[in-house]
């Protein structure tokens, strides 16, 4: 039986108590239904994993006593940075719940002209607050103890400025049905910056942006590819040939 997985972020330590609350505790309580004594390992989100034993179950909290803790990384060598273009909020959840499944090192959203989706800055810290769940469930699921860095949305102009200064060693790319390079055609890579696109994909001025900011155009192959499942698809190529593999 796998053993359940959870998110803590305070520092842990061996034989320390530590409190989980709010979805965490609902989650350990009254849908794995576990009971005291039970088995769960506890990751701290920078790299830390301590067995653990749940201990006093309320109505709102559970106590979690800490074993042996230990580093433990299922990190891939390769650093990927998904710029991806905001889509409809079902979709970007489903895209960024798979690109942490897949060893993504950094999530920047972005907005497009296409963008169905728009940044809204009074729902911003509502909206974050809600992928960061999303990141931590999908931390829990897949065995990472290393969180993603997660980026607020920002227009177009601006992750690209920002992933030209951090060019040093990364390279840029950006996906485009009408671009002629492959990824069998370049050379193996340790630092990746990726722009995906809208549903309606990038329009001429922002491919010209991108391509005068040093990305280079990515074509997956003959077919048309929804926004979210172009993303997931060049992730878990790009990290099939050059980082886990």
């Amino acid at each position: 039986m796998r053993v359940p997985r959870v998110y803590c972020g305070e520092p842990l330590r061996p034989r320390k108590t530590v409190v989980v609350a709010g979805q965490a505790a609902a989650r350990l309580a009254r849908v794995l239904r576990l009971r005291e004594g039970a088995a769960v390992v506890v990751f701290d989100g920078r790299g830390l994993q301590c067995d653990a034993v749940v201990g006093d179950i309320k109505r709102r909290t559970v106590e979690l006593r800490l074993g042996a803790c230990a580093a433990h990384s299922v990190e891939s060598p390769l650093t990927i940075t998904l710029a991806a273009a905001l889509c409809r909020a079902e979709k970007m959840d489903y895209l960024l719940q798979k690109a942490v499944e897949l060893g993504v090192a950094e999530f920047a959203p972005t907005q497009t002209r296409r963008s169905v989706a728009r940044a809204d800055e009074k729902r911003a810290a509502q909206k974050l607050a809600h992928w960061h769940g999303i990141v931590i469930n999908a931390c829990e699921q897949c065995g990472r103890n290393g969180l993603p860095r997660l980026r607020p949305p920002r227009p177009l102009a601006d992750v690209i400025a920002a992933a030209t200064y951090e060019a040093q060693g990364r390279h840029c790319f950006y996906l485009g049905p009408r671009a002629e390079a492959r990824l069998r055609d370049t050379d193996p890579l340790d630092k990746i910056t990726l722009f995906t696109g809208p549903e309606g994909g990038f329009t001429e001025d922002e491919i010209t942006a991108m391509a005068a900011a040093g990305c280079k155009g990515l074509r997956l192959g003959p077919r048309t590819l929804r926004a979210e499942t172009a993303a997931i698809a060049a992730v878990a190529a790009i990290n099939s040939m050059w980082g886990d593999s």
